[in-house]
């Protein structure tokens, strides 16, 4: 459902808690709930909660791209310690740097294994970085451009939907790792979803 009553639909995505039984919220998530639909100029807003998996998650995207149609994407994530405007997705999922590898909250490892065989290796973003990056300082936030964004789930979301947009905006935002979120942290996320939100209505 969208919300809101502006021309452009928008769907924004969030990630439910990782790990499964981790006793704090997914910062992404509280950031897509966080924001006010009615703040934003010209846009309507679809909100995702997607499971950390490999496949759900990307599945769930790409088939609400497909029933739903929006006009931009923009999907968040659980990051480092700043916000992290992607630039580029990979065509592979692997966490073998990590010892084991880092299972998804289903359990599954991924290693070397391409999130698409018929796709190309890397996925450009299709949103406004800069715009979005003024947007955000003008908040007084401190983004910065990134071209790593693991090769996990969120890499993983980000490639599928670049590719399911056909050129159209889409794109992924990491947020800092926080476990606090009190009501100013919960207000500061959702403008921040809410700032990215307008300023790529605003270049569309």
């Amino acid at each position: 459902i969208y919300e809101g009553s502006g021309d452009t639909k928008v769907l924004v995505t969030g990630f439910q808690p990782f790990p499964a039984d981790e006793w704090h919220e997914n910062v992404s998530a509280v950031a897509v709930q966080a924001l006010d639909p009615a703040a934003l100029h010209g846009a309507r807003v679809m909100r995702l909660v997607i499971p950390v998996e490999y496949d759900r998650a990307a599945a769930e995207v790409t088939d609400a791209i497909a029933r739903c149609a929006p006009d931009i994407v923009i999907s968040f994530g659980q990051g480092g310690d700043a916000i992290a405007l992607e630039e580029v997705a990979y065509n592979l999922q692997d966490t073998s740097e990590v010892a084991g590898g880092v299972p998804d909250n289903r359990g599954i490892v991924r290693a070397a294994v391409p999130s698409d065989p018929a796709a190309p290796a890397t996925r450009d973003t299709l949103l406004p970085l800069d715009a979005i990056e003024q947007a955000l300082i003008r908040l007084g936030e401190a983004p910065q451009h990134s071209r790593d964004p693991g090769r996990y789930i969120c890499n993983n979301v980000m490639f599928a939907d670049i590719g399911a947009m056909a050129g159209k905006r889409a794109g992924f935002i990491h947020l800092p790792y926080t476990t606090d979120f009190d009501d100013a942290a919960r207000a500061r996320f959702g403008r921040i979803a809410g700032a990215a939100i307008q300023a790529v209505v605003d270049q569309k």
